[in-house]
Parts: C-alpha cells; sequence; structure tokens
C-alpha cells in the first residue's frame, strides 16, 4: 500500500500547478502587410500649347512660373493655377493663393 500514498490524486496535483493566465501571455507578433509592387507604366504626356504656328510646351511654362514664384519669395509651391493667353505671349500665375504674378512665354 506504500505505492498508493506517493501518487496523489488528480484534484490535488492541478491545485498546486499555478495556471497561467490568457492576459500574461504576450500576444503573437504580428507581421507587417505585403508590400505591393507597383509598375511605373503611367504615360507622363507631354503638353503643348500652339497659337498660330507658334508652339509652347508647357513644361517650360512651368519651369518659368516656378522660378518666378520663387523670387518673389514663395520658397514651396502647394497651389498653382495657370492662366495661358497665347495672343498676349503671357501666362498668368496664382501661388499658393497669394503670390501673382505673370511670365513671358
Amino acid at each position: 500500500m506504500a505505492v498508493k500514498e506517493a501518487i496523489k490524486p488528480k484534484a490535488e496535483t492541478e491545485a498546486q500547478v499555478p495556471k497561467t493566465s490568457t492576459a500574461a501571455k504576450k500576444p503573437a507578433a504580428k507581421k507587417a502587410p505585403a508590400k505591393k509592387l507597383v509598375k511605373k507604366t503611367d504615360c507622363v504626356p507631354e503638353i503643348f500649347i500652339e497659337y498660330g504656328e507658334i508652339q509652347f510646351a508647357q513644361k517650360a511654362i512651368l519651369e518659368n512660373i516656378k522660378a518666378a514664384a520663387k523670387e518673389q519669395g514663395c520658397a514651396t509651391i502647394k497651389t498653382l493655377q495657370i492662366y495661358i493667353k497665347p495672343e498676349e505671349y503671357k501666362a498668368y500665375y496664382v501661388a499658393n493663393d497669394d503670390v501673382t504674378g505673370d511670365v513671358d512665354l
């Protein structure tokens, strides 16, 4: 009968072993979402304004306007409206709703 005394009932062994609470467990690390590869296949158009036999490139007009706005103290252009009047050979602009001016085409 010595063998039976050495084996403890199941209820006593469960009470002696501390249970780990679910709050104490660390949550599983979340994996970062996979980055989607974006192919740059979008076409960037070149825009030209024609008046009579003269042609003006949109890119050149935009560069001239940005340079003129910076000369007027506009370091960063957040908004830009451009009004092109080919009959006057001018492009008028409003940068950041407060800097205005014009450039020759």
